[in-house]
């Protein structure tokens, strides 16, 4: 009897580090972890590299204000305001998975500036100077995203006209903004290579990158997320939010994206029941369209922005 409950206890014992192994891998961001992500260094990146470092240094060498709100879960978040001209429109830029406020933002500062609209980039939860330990993958995200356009609300008038932006990660959590009662004047979202859900992404990489298959170890990618995490991969996806938009879309996205699937944005392009634009741009990897394609993106930007009436 002593034998079989220690063989039960050892068995659950090592369950247990395995979900907290799983949980450590997906979802858990120690402060400055993101720093220590490895650059993607492939050729499609290597042959952009400079221009790459000029959009972040033009970013970085700007002035901005340092500004903090508080998310409904009680933690500090932390994003950069740029102050381009009173009483302009503000687009606000979400970056992507395991980075922060100033390695994904570049290009959407740039290109807003340019547009005389005042910018405001936020660290994600866990990311930057925010708190928090837990990644959610836009879950828990697009709950903070309504705390900086309460805070735009606030601070410029509920009148001011409002953009969400985002890349990767960031995309998908503007388009889970998508379907919620944003109360202020957003006039739409820009999605740059978003995906389809957590669970959809979280799959991809497990059968791609770790030969693992989704069917049997995705349940235990959730059970880790509900027990370490405090949250439900599957509580919200960008596909189901789009399907109830209440606010108009431009999805873009590289046609030769390693690492978040092009088919990933024409099925959100598909099953979007708002005002809806697709850009594909040809031969751009992942999150990086704005460089490969940068004149067809300002046209599509720049056409999507007027028919918001947001230009």
């Amino acid at each position: 009897m002593e034998t079989g409950i220690i063989i039960i206890l050892a068995v659950l014992i090592l369950f247990f580090l395995i979900l907290l192994y799983i949980y450590n891998t997906a979802f858990y961001n120690s402060k400055g972890k993101e720093k220590r992500r490895k650059p993607f260094h492939t050729p499609a990146y290597d042959a952009v590299s400079e221009e790459i470092k000029d959009i972040y240094n033009n970013l970085i060498n700007a002035k901005y204000e340092d500004v903090y709100t508080e998310s409904k879960d009680k933690l500090s978040l932390h994003a950069r305001y740029y102050h381009n001209t009173d009483g302009a429109p503000v687009a606000i830029m979400a970056h992507g998975y395991r980075s922060n406020s100033t390695h994904d933002s570049g290009g959407a500062y740039r290109m807003f500036t340019e547009r005389g609209y005042n910018v405001l980039i936020p660290d994600q939860r866990t990311h930057g100077k925010s708190e928090g330990h837990t990644i959610s993958f836009g879950v828990k995200e697009r709950y903070d995203i309504l705390k900086w356009i309460e805070y735009i609300t606030n601070r410029f008038g509920d009148d001011t006209a409002i953009v969400l932006m985002g890349v990767s990660m960031g995309a998908a959590t503007v388009m889970m903004c998508s379907d919620l009662d944003l109360k202020a004047d957003v006039k739409g979202i820009i999605a740059d290579c978003g995906y389809t859900s957590p669970k959809d992404i979280i799959s991809r990489v497990m059968k791609e990158k770790m030969n693992l298959p989704p069917k049997l170890f995705y349940p235990l990618v959730k059970l880790s997320a509900r027990i370490f995490g405090g949250f439900d991969p599957d509580e919200s996806s960008p596909v189901s939010s789009v399907k109830n938009s209440k606010y108009p879309i431009l999805f873009i996205h590289g046609d030769a994206d390693s690492f978040v699937p092009y088919y990933m944005s024409e099925k959100l392009y598909e099953e979007c029941t708002s005002k809806k634009t697709f850009l594909g741009v040809h031969g751009a990897d992942h999150g990086i369209s704005f460089i490969i394609g940068q004149k067809e993106y300002f046209d599509a930007v720049d056409k999507f922005l007027l028919e918001i009436g947001a230009k």
